[in-house]
């Protein structure tokens, strides 16, 4: 199986008027040994 990141991750969160960004780093090795598991 191969998979593909697309996009850096940030969470954009519009509340009230106010754009807010969350950074995340989801696109990292522990989630693609995650993703390499079978799923049941």
């Amino acid at each position: 199986n191969k998979y593909q990141f697309i996009g850096n991750g940030d969470l954009l969160v519009y509340d009230q008027g106010h754009l807010e960004i969350i950074s995340t780093n989801w696109a990292t090795d522990e989630t693609l040994k995650q993703l390499s598991k079978p799923q049941i």
